[in-house]
């Protein structure tokens, strides 16, 4: 996959995500309507937020928080950080 900000709007409009964690792209992507304005746009990974991925015993999806270059931050799930795995999305 080559990392853009085309590639990250089109990959907005994936509802099925397969990712390579802790393997990160270099625009910001989601599906969501909170972030919809910052599509495309590059980011810093900060920190991962993996020992507080855990409900009970049960592993929930990889979070990270990043930095735009304006300087918000925000708390992103693996799927709208790190390189997808295109064949297993859609």
């Amino acid at each position: 996959m080559k990392d853009s900000p085309e590639q990250a709007k089109a990959d907005a409009a994936l509802t099925v995500f397969d990712y390579y964690p802790g393997v990160f792209r270099k625009y910001f992507t989601s599906p969501f309507e909170q972030y919809a304005d910052r599509v495309g746009q590059p980011f810093t990974v900060l920190r991962s937020l993996q020992d507080e991925g855990m409900d009970g015993d049960e592993w929930v999806e990889d979070m990270y928080t990043i930095r735009f270059e304006d300087g918000e931050e925000i708390e992103a799930w693996g799927h709208e950080v790190c390189e997808l795995r295109s064949e297993a999305c859609h």
